[in-house]
């Protein structure tokens, strides 16, 4: 599983749903 880079520059932790949305991605 990548790096969350958009999540990352925001300087903010993914959700669960951020998580789930690269995970499918």
């Amino acid at each position: 599983m990548p790096p969350p880079a958009p999540t990352a520059l925001k300087g903010r932790w993914p959700s669960a749903s951020a998580l789930t949305g690269w995970a499918r991605r």
